[in-house]
């Protein structure tokens, strides 16, 4: 099959990953080639949801999953305490988080391929060619890991404890 993003090389693709690089590009050849539409499931993003998203960079979508989780955590537990199902929140409350977990593992090589076929464009766009500049780019950020999810855990905290304390 031929592959899409052609405009952007395995290279490419591998300079801007950094560590991983083999991983990733294995992961990512299905989507290249149009055999998959979701790529390879991802352990190390089913394990560390958020903390993996904020460490490979993908800033937008950890905030959007945490926006999502907040949204959808209060909705439920104002549903289920409006319902009077309150033991059934906290049951719901305790899958919620494997689901998630799984979507993420699921999902995260795809959401990180075009987060990197996306950067790699507008580095280029810039004038950014080098090896340097597309690793400057890419890569990991750990301090990021650790802050976003210290910060993402405290905020569905103070939520969830601000919703209890409601009911």
């Amino acid at each position: 099959m031929a592959a899409i993003d052609v405009d952007v090389s395995e290279d490419d693709l591998g300079t801007f990953v950094g560590t991983r690089r083999d991983y990733y590009l294995s992961a990512w050849r299905p989507l290249r080639t149009c055999e998959s539409h979701v790529g390879r499931f991802n352990g190390a993003a089913f394990f560390l949801t958020g903390s993996w998203l904020f460490f490979r960079r993908l800033y937008g979508m950890a905030v959007l999953v945490v926006l999502f989780a907040l949204v959808e955590g209060t909705l439920s537990q104002v549903l289920f305490q409006w319902l009077g199902l309150e033991g059934t929140a906290t049951i719901y409350g305790w899958l919620r988080a494997p689901v998630y977990m799984l979507l993420i593992g699921l999902l995260g090589n795809r959401w990180y391929y075009h987060h990197a076929v996306r950067q790699i464009r507008a580095a280029r766009s810039r004038g950014a060619v080098s090896e340097q500049e597309l690793a400057a780019h890419g890569g990991t950020d750990w301090p990021a890991a650790i802050v976003g999810t210290l910060i993402s855990g405290l905020a569905l905290s103070i939520v969830g404890e601000i919703i209890n304390r409601a009911a």
